[in-house]
């Protein structure tokens, strides 16, 4: 199983890979996001500036501790009582 629904627990049962494809919206004229058409859950998020990029969603893995940050990006954008202690590079916007 690739996706599950929530960030702490699988929430039901697997979804085969092929039958259910995840299905894009085009969330901005910027951007388009995919989801699992099952559960609602985000699974991508693709701008068009950066068509050679697509950023996976965290909660959507199986097994997020495999794959840790190594940077937080468009911090400019941050909700302001969040604190970023982690030590990680930040960028105020996409990655130089």
């Amino acid at each position: 199983m690739l996706l599950r629904p929530d960030s702490l627990r699988g929430g039901g049962p697997p979804v085969p890979r092929n039958e259910l494809p995840p299905l894009r919206f085009r969330s901005s004229d910027k951007a388009t996001r995919s989801f699992c058409p099952h559960c609602g859950t985000q699974l991508t998020f693709q701008a068009d500036d950066y068509p050679d990029q697509v950023d996976i969603t965290t909660c959507s893995l199986d097994r997020p501790e495999a794959v840790p940050p190594r940077d937080q990006t468009y911090t400019s954008s941050k909700v302001q009582w969040i604190e970023l202690a982690d030590g990680l590079p930040q960028y105020a916007q996409a990655r130089s």
